[in-house]
């Protein structure tokens, strides 16, 4: 529960200033983060604060100590895109002492009763511990040959602990899954193999354009200043000798 003091505390750490400006004028696209009770936002410069998200009250904060002379150079301000809360993977098989573990085909039973319909393409088979059985799933739908789908389970005790489905994905994941399907023409034949060479084409082409685009300006300005000046030369030259 976060008071009505807390909030305003938190709302001047997080939010911009009225203005829509950070100290230094530049906008920052940022917002904060949270994980286990605390609120984490950045400023320019890449400093971060902590606060207690119920009370408002800041934990600490954290100066990388920038460089100050670098903001002449970046390319766009002293702006950052925020932090991110990350936690160490959980899935592990749990130890029971005395306990053997499954065999292969135990797993692949549990795994393929965890995704009804997709084909277990490979397994892993997990070292004594708590490492776990790793397969990768292949759904009809999916044209990786490996499948993008993946299920762990528990050495000891059979349990599925993890599955990433192609199917309960976001459309944004499904649509960078199709990257190898369109180069392949899996999805629509040689016409998207097509437009994966011309989109190739054109990245390469970048670099000659983009050194065009660099040479161009100064040097073809600097060749037809220099013509310019020598046609003027000339012409005065024939006027001073007919006169």
């Amino acid at each position: 529960m976060v008071d009505a003091s807390a909030e305003r505390a938190l709302t001047r750490a997080v939010q911009l200033p009225a203005d829509g400006t950070a100290p230094n004028e530049c906008l920052l696209p940022r917002s904060a983060a949270y994980d286990d009770g605390a609120l984490y936002v950045t400023s320019a410069w890449s400093m971060v604060k902590a606060y207690d998200a119920a009370t408002g009250r800041k934990l600490w904060d954290y100066d990388p100590k920038v460089d100050r002379a670098t903001g002449q150079i970046a390319c766009c301000d002293v702006v950052n895109r925020g932090v991110a809360a990350s936690k160490p993977a959980q899935v592990a098989s749990k130890v029971i002492p005395g306990a053997m573990p499954i065999s292969p085909d135990e797993a692949y039973r549990a795994a393929e009763a965890a995704v009804p319909g997709a084909f277990i393409a490979n397994m892993n088979l997990p070292t004594a511990g708590r490492v776990t059985y790793r397969m990768g799933v292949k759904f009809p739908e999916d044209r990786t040959p490996g499948g993008r789908s993946r299920v762990a389970v528990d050495q000891y005790s059979e349990a599925v602990l993890d599955v990433v489905s192609t199917r309960s994905q976001p459309l944004g994941t499904r649509i960078l899954n199709l990257k190898r399907s369109i180069h392949t023409g899996d999805v629509f034949g040689w016409p998207s193999q097509a437009l994966a060479f011309l989109v190739s084409l054109s990245l390469a082409g970048q670099v000659v354009t983009g050194f065009l685009i660099w040479w161009k300006p100064g040097k073809l300005a600097s060749l037809a200043s220099s013509k310019a000046e020598r046609a003027e030369a000339a012409t005065a030259a024939r006027v001073s000798a007919a006169v």
